[in-house]
């Protein structure tokens, strides 16, 4: 890696935007931790994003600290959340922020069940996080079916989210208890984290 010049290239292949603005601004603000004479590429990218993820895991850990002070109504555990990754890179994120996750006691398990994987179909295409906050309706999700007897006891008080494609948007919804699947309110609340 040239480290003459002022610009540097570094190439990581698929990422979210969060992740690359992450990566920008950390390299650009905190260029002295990187020995970019001695360091790959590769080895710069791979610490970029591990920061990025050990970031964001003491962010959950702050956010998930307040949880404790904060009633949601109609809703008994949301401790598991269904992710519609909207067939983007969001799911690759999220996979590696698992790891750190995963890596740590927790006195509360989350559970996050990805869908819509990376190239599991066209991005954005009849799920994410723009359909359904523009649209104001359940995204498609691979692998679930919100119809029948069994579907009301399964997603009745879970927590949905969908990202946009690239992941720089997330849209938690859910349902509302006491209704039948059929006729459920949909609930919308915005939010960004990846």
């Amino acid at each position: 890696m040239r480290t003459d010049s002022f610009y540097s290239v570094l190439s990581r292949g698929e990422v979210t935007t969060p992740q690359l603005h992450f990566c920008v601004n950390f390299l650009n603000t905190h260029r002295e931790m990187f020995d970019m004479d001695q360091m790959s590429s590769e080895q710069v990218v791979q610490s970029l994003l591990s920061h990025y993820h050990n970031t964001l895991y003491k962010g959950f850990q702050q956010l998930n600290g307040t949880a404790e002070t904060i009633e949601i109504s109609n809703v008994d555990c949301w401790n598991s959340v269904i992710l519609d990754c909207a067939n983007g890179v969001g799911s690759l994120a999220v996979n590696e922020f698992l790891k750190v996750y995963n890596s740590h006691t927790h006195t509360v398990n989350m559970e996050i069940d990805c869908r819509n994987n990376a190239r599991d179909g066209p991005v954005n295409e009849l799920c994410g996080a723009e359909l359904v906050q523009k649209n104001q309706v359940k995204p498609h999700i691979k692998g679930l079916d919100y119809h029948g007897e069994t579907a009301a006891s399964v997603f009745l008080n879970k927590l949905f989210c969908s990202f946009d494609g690239d992941a720089d948007r997330i849209i938690f919804h859910g349902f509302c208890n006491g209704y039948s699947i059929n006729v459920i309110p949909f609930t919308l609340n915005r939010g960004c984290i990846f």
